[in-house]
């Protein structure tokens, strides 16, 4: 790490405990400048605000954004790279992210170097803010094998330590694994951390100890949260974020909410097209104010959370988002008793190109079936590539139907759930 990210780490730890209208004056001055670059060097936005006959120079406050209208996922996935890249980026020498993401919707997402530094930094903010320091060890626990095992020259001296475990990896208990590494943080999805927990209640020889456990990607529910702390006894804090935008909450001590990062991303609560009052359930639309190769302005993120007025008692300015609903996903069962947690299906199907939207439903023990959108560079292949993904990932004989439609409805929630199983679960085998 070199003094440019350290210093932008340490201002961002600074910046948190600015009082909220400073923040806020903040957000305002990036989210201007974020708006008349994207006008003039992305196609789509610069048509986007012609269409309503706005110009970046109308939006002078959060509130104005609303005279734009909302860009979608799918709306995204149908523009050419030309149409959403800015002009003078060379996409070949950025990052570039696919994602399979919560709702079965992949996305090809597109981050300048810069850009991909500056959402790990503000990751690590709220890291530290919860107790990881530069010395820690951080293991992830995660769903499938062969994660990157390469290592920053930093970490190589001891610094920003980082380790993987695979929950499914047959050839090693997850739980000895991690007494093994003897992790300051533990991090993974609700869905393994509850697995890890009710096996780690039944075996009494293992001492897994550490400072505190991250939670991700998934719901984290008030029962399932219990029983992760009950276990491991140490304190657990919940992170919100995306691809598209990095970190957009989380948790601190007081768990309280989440803390909106306000001064990286554009947070707006909406339902039925208007802003909702605090308290009120309304639909996210991010707007992030650190992407410039590829910029989300108006993004329906495709969750759904609840808004707060109330003041953290922590003292931070940033403000709080009292729930977050939605993500919550379903295990499948496995004939063996094996339970498989949704995050190794987003695993399977991402990098899967032609894929626009899918639903993996489990109707049977052992049946699954995968329906598909099609995107426009799917291969006939694509079908046997999964089956043949999800025998190696289950390990199990399971059978997989594959069923191409032309779309998936969302369920009586509004969420577009891409995992659903109609086995009954017993608590008591998970």
């Amino acid at each position: 790490m070199n003094p440019g990210p350290l210093y932008r780490l340490y201002k961002l730890r600074k910046d948190q405990w600015l009082p909220r209208e400073k923040l806020e004056e903040i957000q305002v001055k990036r989210l201007r400048v974020l708006l008349r670059y994207a006008y003039e060097n992305v196609k789509y936005y610069r048509k986007l605000f012609d269409s309503v006959g706005v110009k970046p120079e109308d939006i002078k406050t959060v509130e104005d954004l609303s005279k734009i209208p909302i860009t979608t996922k799918s709306q995204l996935q149908k523009l050419s790279p030309d149409e959403i890249i800015a002009k003078g980026v060379e996409p070949e020498k950025c990052v570039k992210i696919r994602t399979s993401g919560s709702t079965g919707t992949p996305l090809d997402i597109i981050l300048a170097k810069k850009e991909k530094q500056f959402f790990d930094i503000v990751w690590i903010r709220s890291f530290m803010e919860n107790g990881l320091k530069f010395r820690d060890k951080k293991v992830t626990i995660w769903s499938i094998p062969n994660l990157s095992t390469r290592k920053y020259w930093f970490q190589h001296l001891g610094i920003m330590r980082r380790e993987y475990i695979c929950f499914y990896d047959d050839n090693s208990d997850p739980l000895e694994a991690l007494q093994k590494a003897n992790p300051d943080i533990i991090s993974s999805v609700p869905s393994i951390l509850k697995l890890l927990a009710v096996k780690l209640k039944k075996r009494k020889s293992i001492n897994v100890q550490s400072r505190a456990i991250f939670s991700t990607s998934e719901l984290l529910e008030r029962e399932t949260r219990e029983l992760i702390e009950s276990t491991f006894k140490v304190e657990v804090f919940d992170y919100y974020g995306s691809e598209e935008l990095g970190c957009i909450g989380w948790e601190c001590s007081e768990h309280k909410g989440y803390h909106l990062n306000i001064d990286t991303v554009v947070v707006q609560f909406i339902k039925n097209g208007a802003i909702v009052t605090p308290g009120e359930r309304g639909e996210l639309i991010c707007t992030g104010l650190h992407s410039y190769a590829m910029p989300f302005i108006r993004y329906k993120i495709g969750d759904v959370g609840i808004t707060s007025d109330k003041q953290c008692p922590c003292g931070r300015g940033l403000p709080l988002m009292e729930k977050l609903e939605g993500r919550s996903e379903d295990f499948i069962k496995l004939s063996n008793g094996k339970m498989i947690a949704p995050t190794t299906f987003f695993i399977i199907m991402r990098g899967l190109k032609g894929i626009k939207q899918y639903r993996i439903v489990q109707e049977e023990i052992d049946k699954l079936i995968i329906y598909l959108v099609k995107g426009n560079d799917f291969e006939p292949s694509i079908p046997e590539q999964i089956r043949e993904r999800v025998k190696k990932c289950l390990q199990e004989d399971i059978h997989v139907k594959i069923d191409i439609v032309d779309s998936i409805p969302r369920d009586s929630s509004g969420k577009l759930r891409s995992v659903i199983s109609k086995v009954k679960i017993d608590e008591d085998v998970l």
